[in-house]
């Protein structure tokens, strides 16, 4: 087999040369703990982690570790020669601040992979530092409690889902103030060492002792850093690698797969929208199934990192919390009113009998799994939020991707089978007969443009089409439920899509008046592919050209679109292999990044967008789903593979001349390694298990026949 080549993250780690305290913070962490480094690179403002939960649907923040010293003012930084580089692969941050008349540091900070409940910090001063340091740690509600070499916090509130732990160790002198800040007495350049953890009830029975013991231990700070750097080198090492062209494009690229690595796949719970980061006081730090807890699952099922994608996917899965959330989403048997935005949407039938095994993943999501009624989500101005239900599609098919890949065998029975079964059902409950055109439709649901409640909304009803026939699929070839995959084949059959001569409607009988654009826009047809691709032969591949032009142009060419958006729309002309839109739609990231360049946002809009003025400004960055679309989108055009076939370039902009990858996951349990030079492929490889199984310089569709074998279409 080749020798393969890996990411080339240092070309493009952040680095800066001068303090603005106008700069965004870099995102940082190991995806059990990680915040916003303080711009002086001293520290943290918060810090976040994946099981800390002030109530079941809201993270809370820890304040600090972040030191702070008299003689370094915001003045001084600006003024001093400084300079800071946070690198990719390993997330270690170095910043050197050096005025040779007045003040002079470095720090170095990183997060342990090896023990993910570990912070590591040091504090080297340099010159012109004559004053006390202090550090500040999490206070309020705290118990303290200092033993050698290392303090104690502990917090136990009955109003707190979280019980939580926090040790810090040091060699240093230190002074417990009255405000709790620690005061480490200045001494002539010496060097500041601390350790930190948090633990809490997840973490098992003895999480007090555990966090003491990850500080008290003989620590060497030099030592932790070169384990950072041999485990994060080995981590990469067991996924896929892509070298892409060097340009803007690439560096966000890997950037999206440094936030991927520093936010999710952690032992406990799903990671949030922006996970580490600032929360939104909409969204509280909790996670969304079609956010990124789920677009996480899809990047790192692309990228070959099975475990971090099965720990999230097993944390989606609870039968009982979701067979509840159909019931208390749709209560009512018989018909209702249904009410829109103070629109009266007439009387509509969507439960004649609840079907015990039904499921239903919420939208919002609790530490728990159950879906989180919105306060405006009620009553007769509903906004129906949580009847987006084409995130019961989108959820199957992260297990369906995941399970195609890996083979496993075990997962599939266990997980898989059972979610496609439990989403079946809950279509064929949802799904009505219409007696006069003889086809089944579905009541009226929210769009995926969540501002649009319509019958057989174009997302959900590819979603129900899609889940019926793989939920099928599976049942068959699993010998099991044979006369519920009889009835879900036939069912799925008889889906009527929205249509007309010409191209795919948003819902039955649209209008196409709609307005799009913004925010919301015109989301529906970026479901016409993927993630359904089990669908793509039946896709009339003329119409969706029509139906996603049209859309680009009510969208107003994308002006005010999210991240996550644009390369949805992008993945599905990708798998559709319109390859010059593909690349334009995912390109659109790079109009979203924040001016300081620090992080990818989830969209720009107006700073007053209700009337559409004001400066162009960034919403949200650090906006997570944004980041794990973008490499889901860009990995497609690379690699496609779907209904027993693997094409190698199947999409690449032209411009991309010389490009290559190794180990990219496909169906089958297949990986592929390929080389694109001047335009032309110079060589593909085949590999499974680690044994090369195929080798080509050609080009070629390779095909998987019913006993996993590939050859080369004939």
């Amino acid at each position: 087999m080749r020798e393969r080549k890996e990411f080339p993250f240092e070309k493009y780690n952040f680095k800066r040369k001068k303090y603005q305290v106008t700069d965004l913070p870099y995102q940082m962490g190991n995806n059990e703990m990680g915040g916003l480094a303080h711009l002086s690179g001293l520290g943290f403002h918060n810090l976040y982690f994946a099981d800390v939960w002030d109530t079941e649907e809201s993270r809370m923040a820890l304040p600090g570790p972040l030191f702070s010293n008299d003689d370094i003012t915001e003045e001084i930084l600006r003024n001093a020669d400084f300079k800071n580089e946070l690198t990719l692969r390993e997330g270690i941050l170095t910043t050197e601040v050096n005025d040779v008349n007045k003040v002079s540091y470095k720090s170095e900070i990183f997060f342990s992979k090896e023990n993910r409940h570990l912070l590591c910090m040091r504090i080297t001063p340099l010159a012109g530092i004559g004053s006390d340091w202090y550090l500040h740690l999490p206070s309020k509600q705290f118990t303290y409690h200092s033993l050698k070499e290392s303090l104690h916090g502990f917090f136990d509130s009955d109003e707190s889902y979280s019980k939580i732990s926090f040790a810090l160790g040091t060699k240093n002198k230190y002074i417990i103030e009255a405000d709790k800040r620690l005061r480490f007495p200045a001494a002539q350049n010496e060097t500041i060492e601390i350790y930190y953890s948090v633990t809490t009830q997840f973490d098992g029975e003895d999480f007090i002792n555990q966090s003491l013991e990850n500080v008290n231990r003989d620590l060497d700070f030099s030592e932790l850093k070169e384990n950072l750097i041999n485990y994060s080198a080995k981590e990469y090492n067991q996924i896929a690698s892509v070298i892409l062209p060097e340009s803007e494009y690439a560096k966000w690229f890997y950037r999206a797969v440094f936030g991927l690595y520093n936010t999710s796949g952690s032992h406990h719970f799903l990671p949030a929208e922006l996970q580490f980061s600032k929360p939104s006081p909409y969204w509280n730090g909790h996670p969304f199934t079609y956010g990124q807890g789920g677009w996480g699952i899809f990047a790192f099922t692309f990228l070959g990192a099975f475990d971090k994608a099965e720990k999230m996917a097993k944390w989606h899965y609870k039968p009982e919390v979701q067979k509840q959330n159909f019931k208390t989403l749709f209560p009512e048997k018989g018909e209702i009113d249904v009410y829109f935005k103070d629109e009266y949407k007439g009387k509509h039938t969507y439960v004649t009998e609840h079907n015990k095994d039904a499921l239903a993943f919420g939208h919002e999501l609790s530490a728990d799994g159950y879906n989180i009624p919105i306060s405006h989500t009620l009553g007769k101005h509903s906004m129906h939020w949580d009847w987006q239900r084409h995130l019961d599609s989108f959820a199957s098919s992260f297990f369906h991707l995941l399970s195609k890949y890996s083979g496993n065998e075990s997962f599939i029975n266990t997980y898989t089978y059972p979610v496609l079964k439990g989403t079946a059902q809950m279509w064929c409950t949802l799904l009505k007969w219409d007696k006069e055109e003889h086809y089944w439709y579905l009541p009226p649901l929210l769009s995926v443009s969540e501002n649009l409640l319509e019958k057989s909304v174009l997302d959900a009803i590819m979603g129900a089409k899609w889940n019926l026939k793989t939920a099928a699929f599976y049942a068959k070839k699993l010998n099991k439920d044979m006369d519920l995959a009889d009835k879900w084949e036939k069912t799925a059959l008889q889906i009527y899509i929205p249509q007309n001569d010409e191209n795919y409607l948003e819902y039955l009988d649209d209008d196409e008046r709609r307005e799009g654009g913004g925010y919301f826009g015109i989301r529906a047809p970026m479901s016409l592919a993927f993630p359904y691709l089990e669908l793509l032969n039946e896709v009339d591949t003329a119409k969706a050209r029509k139906t996603l032009d049209k859309a680009w142009k009510r969208n107003n060419k994308g002006h005010g679109m999210i991240t996550y958006v644009s390369n949805w729309f992008a993945l599905t002309e990708s798998y559709l292999g319109f390859k010059d839109q593909a690349f334009k739609m995912a390109n659109f990231v790079l109009e979203n990044i924040d001016p300081s360049g620090a992080a990818i946002c989830e969209a720009f809009e107006y700073e007053d967008n209700d009337n559409k003025k004001g400066d162009w400004v960034p919403k949200f960055p650090y906006y997570l789903t944004g980041y794990s679309a973008f490499i889901c989108a860009t990995i497609s055009f690379l690699i496609q593979s779907s209904n027993n076939r693997i094409k190698v370039f199947p999409c690449v902009p032209p411009h991309w001349k010389n490009i290559e990858f190794y180990d990219l996951p496909c169906e089958g349990g297949y990986k592929v390694s390929a080389k694109l030079t001047e335009g032309k492929t110079e060589w593909i490889e085949i590999t499974k298990e680690g044994k090369k199984v195929l080798e080509t310089q050609t080009n070629e569709v390779f095909i998987i026949n019913q006993n996993n074998e590939i050859s080369v279409q004939i």
